[in-house]
């Protein structure tokens, strides 16, 4: 049974916290929480103080910013913060915390579509990527928030380009990598669309994300609990 750590309690990680404690595979070994008010949540000194075989971010941007070299040192480190890894000179310094430690650090997809076709475009010489977050009360009234460079989105609006950050790196990357960012205003719809084009084929994918006030799991809560899933088969796919 591996030892799991996760850091965050709100919306995404609560799922996570819950699919680690009702399955036989994994242990919840602690939970990293500013005001622990449970027996499992720790403060960051006692969090860190104890043994995991792997770490899981779910609290955002600025906790993988603060705790990544860290949680490395330690053991295999997933997030789905992928926005704090546009800034080159953090990203270089995780990598020189992994290479290291030999601890690695995955940024799983979020609520994102199509990495394996972006990521296989790229092997095949792909060039661009255009990325399209349209979600309601994204800006202060209906239209674009946001358009240009993913670098520049990343800086401005890190919690919106989580996912598209993650597609960038498994693509052609940060640079060549274009954002639009998106308000349709209320009762609008939320989707993450992405355009692929060079190499073997063009990439177009359009996912529609359904309100969470409809009792449905948080998408990237359920990208998490997924690759727990998935790290535990005996046949793996993708």
């Amino acid at each position: 049974m591996k030892r799991v750590g996760v850091i965050g309690r709100g919306r995404i990680a609560g799922p996570v916290i819950e699919a680690i404690r009702n399955n036989g595979d994994w242990q919840l070994a602690g939970v990293l929480a500013r005001n622990p008010s449970r027996e499992f949540e720790l403060q960051a000194d006692a969090f860190f103080d104890r043994d995991y075989d792997l770490i899981i971010e779910a609290a955002g941007p600025e906790a993988l910013h603060e705790h990544a070299i860290r949680a490395l040192a330690m053991a295999d480190l997933w997030t789905v913060s992928g926005s704090v890894l546009a800034d080159d000179g953090f990203r270089q310094a995780v990598e020189r915390a992994g290479t290291q430690s030999g601890h690695r650090l995955r940024l799983l997809s979020g609520s994102m579509a199509g990495l394996d076709g972006v990521a296989a475009q790229a092997a095949g010489g792909a060039s661009r990527l255009e990325i399209i977050n349209q979600r309601p009360g994204l800006g202060k009234q209906a239209g674009t928030v946001f358009s240009g460079s993913l670098r520049d989105a990343a800086g401005l609006y890190p919690d919106e380009v989580n996912a598209a950050v993650a597609v960038a790196l498994a693509g052609p990357g940060i640079n060549t990598t274009t954002m639009t960012l998106v308000d349709p205003g209320p009762g609008g719809e939320h989707r993450l669309m992405l355009k692929g084009d060079g190499g073997f084929a063009t990439l177009d994918v359009d996912i529609l994300i359904r309100p969470l006030s409809l009792g449905h799991l948080h998408p990237v809560a359920a990208s998490i609990i997924a690759a727990l899933k998935d790290a535990t088969r005996p046949i793996r796919i993708g």
